[in-house]
């Protein structure tokens, strides 16, 4: 194409797009790289036609309605990048694993190099699942009583009602939340992680000798820094994975079950 555009023919030019690539970003690309040349998608292939430049006019143009719809998720992800803003999550290593790979780069030989690259995506990152077992673990027995459901849906119908004082109303939920869709997931986790910094930012607030009062923001995120950058793992011998800094260190399991029979004899398939 550039010997074609550099000789200043006036016939046009056939081109077969590269396989495996859509023919409608190839015009694109075209089209950028060579703004004197007109592209258009034939069923023979691209059809390349000189033409004289034009000055751009700086409106969205078909072409910009056309990449948009081909880029699809990407948008979002390159928006969440952007923003710098915390992701929030429900065990949600495997999601951050294809986030990754899908719309960033290959996933790393590396472990560190893993985490690195990721980190520098997204700086926070928490883990409604990695808070709510490290708070059952440590809390009172009425926050662990409340938190015993480690189910996404289990956790946000428990901490609906928690009373707590000055608990923030959360508006925008789906018609119908329903576990697995995409809209609902995403609402249910962030309204289970916001309710759980409240929980622990109040408890924090009743032990000062100060009034009750609303709490802000600042507030809620001091709650929750200790959890920030730890994803839960699913049966390991650590419980999650350090996005900064070492991973905790291993737990060590017994390599075998002894069961023993309070019969004389007994088959081990009927134990």
């Amino acid at each position: 194409v550039r010997r074609w555009s550099a000789a200043d023919c006036k016939d046009p030019l056939k081109v077969e797009p590269p396989a495996g690539l859509s023919p409608h970003l190839v015009a694109l690309d075209l089209k950028t790289r060579f703004p004197n040349v007109a592209c258009t998608l034939s069923r023979e292939g691209l059809v390349l036609t000189p033409v004289s430049a034009k000055p751009q006019r700086p409106s969205a143009s078909r072409d910009d309605v056309i990449r948009d719809s081909l880029l699809g998720f990407s948008r979002c992800f390159e928006t969440l990048v952007r923003s710098g803003k915390p992701l929030v999550g429900h065990n949600m290593l495997l999601d951050l694993l294809l986030l990754l790979h899908q719309f960033r780069e290959p996933l790393p030989r590396s472990y560190g190099r893993f985490k690195t690259v990721l980190g520098s995506l997204f700086p926070v990152v928490y883990d409604t699942k990695h808070i709510s077992l490290s708070v059952r673990q440590q809390a009172s027995p009425w926050l662990r009583e409340l938190l015993t459901g480690a189910d996404l849906f289990a956790l946000h119908s428990a901490l609906a009602n928690v009373p707590v004082p000055f608990a923030p109303k959360i508006q925008g939920a789906p018609a119908v939340l329903r576990a697995h869709d995409a809209g609902s997931d995403a609402y249910v986790a962030g309204a289970v992680f916001i309710k759980l910094a409240h929980v622990l930012a109040q408890q924090a607030a009743s032990a000062l000798p100060a009034p009750q009062r609303a709490l802000a923001w600042p507030q809620h995120r001091a709650a929750v820094k200790a959890f920030a950058n730890r994803i839960n793992l699913i049966r390991a011998q650590c419980h999650h994975v350090s996005l900064e800094g070492p991973d905790p260190p291993a737990e060590e399991r017994p390599p075998w079950l002894c069961v023993r029979s309070s019969r004389s004899q007994a088959e081990i398939t009927a134990v």
